[in-house]
């Protein structure tokens, strides 16, 4: 005698296989869009930081190149926050305030005046405010002035300060604590 261990499998009703209900594939579907919606606003707020650290680097390298500049060409060097139709920029550059602009394209400087560095116009959700509009490196004294604060503020709030002394020294915070690897101001 032969034992059959086989599983009987039952018949398909008399419509077939069942499949999903409409009920069941709304809620898959509202579930789905509520991880796309937490999923894309935290990519957003990602990106945002990611300008606003570009950003920052990119005028990081602007005011060092003005204090080395100066050092290296032995004449003082002007750091003008330039704003055109194209946006809004940082320029170092010799001579005097405002002999050097242009944020896109090629810069535009007066006779006797030299474009040290420039940075790209800031990202259409990242905005600049100062409490100086121009400051001078001075080599001969190795200083700055006046002292200033330039402020790269995001859409949504989040900022970061470049603080430079008298002495010419860069500190970048934020004052909403420590964020994206800068200290509390």
């Amino acid at each position: 005698m032969r034992l059959d261990l086989r599983c009987a499998t039952p018949a398909a009703g008399p419509r077939g296989p069942r499949g999903l209900s409409l009920l069941e594939l709304l809620i898959a579907w509202a579930l789905a869009m509520t991880l796309a919606t937490a999923a894309w606003a935290s990519c957003a707020e990602w990106l945002g930081m990611r300008r606003l650290q570009a950003a920052s680097a990119d005028w990081t390298r602007v005011l060092m190149s003005a204090r080395h500049g100066s050092f290296e060409l032995q004449q003082p060097v002007r750091l003008d926050v330039a704003a055109d139709p194209t946006g809004t920029c940082l320029l170092a550059h010799t001579g005097q305030r405002g002999d050097c602009s242009g944020c896109r394209g090629a810069p535009v400087c007066r006779a006797g005046a030299q474009l040290i560095a420039r940075s790209s116009p800031l990202p259409s959700d990242v905005s600049a405010t100062a409490n100086i509009s121009s400051q001078l490196w001075n080599p001969s004294t190795r200083t700055v002035s006046p002292a200033g604060t330039v402020r790269l503020h995001l859409s949504d709030g989040r900022t970061v300060h470049h603080v430079v002394n008298l002495a010419g020294r860069l500190r970048r915070c934020s004052p909403d604590g420590a964020t994206a690897g800068w200290p509390a101001c």
